[in-house]
């Protein structure tokens, strides 16, 4: 500091220079909120010290870019872990609501399997709520699971399995004989009887099956066998075993589904 020869005292000086990193900083910090704008800031910072302007708008740089790029680095872990983990949990539920033949992982876990879009079988970790009380689906042991449906009411009546057919159609064959061996199954077996309408060469029930169309909202001409069980239709049944099975899983909890529904409804018997 420099003082007047005559009087003793400081002599104070006022800097005019600008300090051009310390506004860069600001300017990078709020536009961009970059690594650049902490590396102006901070040399704007050290500029201060030697020309004594911009140490606000230096501080001001540096806090701002940092809070920018927390924010930023946050939502870049949302979108790439937290979002991806949260969707998994979530298909993963859903799926364990409808997983069948369950293994006991030991661990407080089932390894479960389930149908996915293309009605290929994956597999799902789901958890063992038996452990604590619970009686959701995908908690069952694996003889419970594969069956997978509430106790048979001895005195209730079988609901029906509406199967529009044409003679000598082989897929229709595969499918009465999937239907013919799940009758004897001591669960299901129970549950359903098969009501069958060949359309090929009978016309009213080619005239039925078209009534059924229309009542589900679809278009004439799907084929055979188009089938019927309470207020869900399927086309098409596969002679693949595996996609048998497939088909097989989402016919059983149809099954189930109208069997143990109370308020249950027989689409094709309301229009015959």
């Amino acid at each position: 500091m420099n003082y007047d020869p005559n009087t003793g005292q400081p002599i104070t000086t006022t800097s005019n220079q600008t300090n051009g990193f310390a506004i860069a900083g600001l300017i990078c910090s709020i536009l961009v909120g970059s690594i650049t704008g902490i590396i102006f800031s901070a040399i704007g910072l050290s500029t201060a010290k030697k020309i004594g302007t911009g140490k606000g708008m230096s501080i001001a740089g540096i806090v701002i870019s940092i809070v920018r790029i927390a924010i930023i680095a946050f939502f870049i872990l949302a979108i790439y872990v937290i979002w991806p983990t949260q969707r998994t949990t979530i298909l993963n539920s859903a799926r364990c609501s409808e997983a069948y033949d369950c293994r006991d992982l030991g661990d407080g876990n089932l390894s479960c399997k389930y149908i996915k879009e293309d009605n290929t079988i994956g597999t799902v970790t789901c958890p063992n709520y038996n452990s604590s009380g619970s009686t959701t689906k995908a908690a069952k042991t694996t003889k419970e699971v594969t069956t997978t449906t509430k106790s048979i009411d001895e005195n209730k009546e079988p609901i029906n399995v509406y199967v529009f057919y044409g003679s000598g159609c082989p897929h229709c064959e595969d499918l009465f004989d999937y239907l013919n061996r799940l009758s004897y199954d001591s669960q299901y077996g129970k549950m359903f009887k098969v009501v069958k309408y060949e359309v090929w060469y009978n016309k009213s029930n080619e005239a039925l099956m078209n009534k059924t169309y229309k009542q589900f909202g679809i278009k004439e001409g799907n084929g055979v066998p188009f089938y019927v069980i309470g207020d869900q239709y399927f086309t098409g049944f596969p002679s693949d075993v595996e996609q048998q099975e497939s088909s097989g899983i989402k016919i059983k909890f149809a099954i189930n589904k109208s069997y143990t529904d109370p308020s249950y409804i027989d689409v094709v018997k309301s229009l015959e």
